[in-house]
């Protein structure tokens, strides 16, 4: 998901992009879980892995990660206190996420703003990690969560993403 959406969009402080927090020692020291989705890669993750590498407390608090992309040479796996999901033939994490929620009996159909935001963002996640994939090749878990957001989210959002896709944006968004 973009960073615009991310920051601009969705409910306050739900999610945190670590590139963004001024106060990320002190965020992350106070959390007592570190939540990393769709992006464990230290290359891709560049504050947290560097704060990571400058503090034993950090590095040693319990990380859980979500992700759909193949494991890299260096990864947040690698560290004693990682556990987590991965699910490399996923097409999207905010697919997974939508199903995660979904399994917990979280409905994002209620009639909420905050819900509508999020059902929202996580179509826009979806729809940026099939950039480029054939409409043939989108596996049917990444269907369902389609379906299901469609549902949630009606015309109303379909008209702002609408208007998002006709954003241009750099891909060092992404």
């Amino acid at each position: 998901m973009n960073r615009s959406i991310a920051k601009n969009f969705l409910p306050s402080r739900l999610l945190l992009r670590c590139e963004e927090e001024k106060d990320l020692l002190g965020i992350a020291s106070r959390a007592p879980l570190i939540v990393i989705l769709d992006a464990t890669s230290p290359e891709i993750m560049s504050d947290l892995s560097r704060l990571m590498r400058r503090s034993d407390e950090i590095r040693s608090k319990p990380l859980f990660f979500i992700d759909h992309h193949r494991r890299g040479p260096v990864d947040v796996e690698d560290l004693p206190s990682a556990h987590g999901l991965r699910l490399e033939d996923a097409q999207s994490t905010s697919a997974i996420m939508v199903h995660i929620l979904r399994n917990l009996g979280l409905d994002l159909s209620a009639k909420s703003e905050e819900c509508f935001r999020i059902a929202v963002a996580a179509k826009a996640g979806i729809e940026t990690d099939l950039i480029g994939v054939d409409q043939e090749g989108i596996a049917e878990t990444t269907r369902a969560a389609l379906e299901y957001l469609d549902g949630v989210i009606g015309e109303r959002g379909e008209e702002i993403l609408d208007k998002l896709r006709g954003l241009k944006q750099p891909l060092s968004w992404y």
